[in-house]
């Protein structure tokens, strides 16, 4: 029976040690799955942010989130009347077309319109008009701005608008509209369309 017990309690043994050697070998492991799960997790998170700087890239280079690209055209001169614009280049020169509308409840007489560059780059014109407009409608006055601009690039100007009123109420006898003038101003934004 020694014998036996011998080879029992050998067994016994062997069997703890393999079990204290699977016990050390697992906090082993278990350090190596540590280091497993954050490299995982290193690489997981490094492809997302690799993507989104790719991503990002993109959109730059796109040129969505420049500040011309959301740009919106503006026309403002006075609420009373509106206006719509549009700036065309060719090769030599760039025209813009302006059109105003009458949104008083009486005639107008527009007499005077310039235009010039807000940062002074663009010589812009002065132009004598001299046209009465009634009440709704609109005239269109088309002009060299004195250079060739790029295509696509944003321009700002200013505008002033001399006019007197028709009123009845305000014209002396014999005349169709007002000696007095009055003067706004405003401004137009938007980009050059090629020509």
């Amino acid at each position: 029976m020694n014998g036996q017990a011998a080879i029992a309690r050998t067994g016994f043994a062997a069997r703890h040690l393999r079990g204290q050697a699977a016990i050390g070998k697992h906090s082993i492991s278990a350090r190596s799955m540590k280091g497993q799960a954050a490299i995982e997790y290193l690489t997981t998170y490094g492809w997302a942010i690799l993507a989104l700087v790719a991503v990002l890239g993109i959109i730059l280079y796109s040129g969505v989130l420049s500040p011309t690209y959301l740009l919106s055209d503006e026309c403002s001169i006075s609420s009373n009347i509106p206006c719509k614009f549009a700036i065309e280049s060719t090769a030599d020169k760039s025209t813009l077309k302006l059109s105003l509308t009458n949104g008083f409840q009486y005639r107008i007489k527009v007499t005077d319109v310039s235009v010039s560059a807000r940062d002074g780059s663009l010589k812009g014109f002065s132009k004598k008009v001299g046209t009465e407009i009634e009440s709704g409608a609109n005239i269109l006055i088309s002009e060299d701005l004195g250079q060739a601009l790029p295509a696509n690039s944003v321009v700002r100007l200013n505008v002033n608008l001399t006019y007197a009123s028709c009123a009845p109420e305000l014209v002396a006898s014999g005349k169709t509209c007002s000696d007095s003038n009055h003067t706004v101003v405003g401004k137009i934004t938007g980009r050059v369309i090629p020509g």
